[in-house]
């Protein structure tokens, strides 16, 4: 009996039964920008910056084909420039906390003519 657990003592080692921090989440670190204004501090990743430099430029109507983005829009943007996957909900959030609305300016033809239009708006 006393060998058995000698053997039983000496044959474990710490190692094998002690496996602490294997399932330990491992972070990849995250590339951080900091707004500060006196009312607030505002943190936010390096590509939301670029995100929201694009949504301020707007489409390009000739080569983009549209004239505002929507949120599928800025979906498939986000996952073309920066490879991340967003759903139209994940990206109203990301929209919202960038401090952008979901209202767009009512669309402006390029070629419109205001004589014509005065002249419509005065034979009424």
């Amino acid at each position: 009996m006393p060998a058995l657990i000698a053997c039983l003592v000496l044959g474990s080692s710490p190692a094998l039964g002690q496996v602490f921090g294997k399932n330990k989440v491992q972070y990849e670190p995250l590339d951080w920008s900091v707004l500060e204004t006196p009312h607030l501090r505002l943190h936010y990743y390096a590509q939301e910056e670029s995100l929201a430099a694009a949504i301020i430029a707007g489409p390009d109507p000739e080569v983009d084909g549209i004239s505002a983005y929507t949120l599928d829009d800025l979906c498939t943007l986000a996952e073309d420039r920066f490879g991340v996957s967003y759903g139209p909900r994940g990206m109203s959030l990301v929209i919202k906390r960038l401090g952008f609305s979901r209202q767009k300016a009512r669309p402006h033809h390029p070629d419109k003519d205001e004589a014509a239009q005065a002249a419509f708006k005065g034979a009424r």
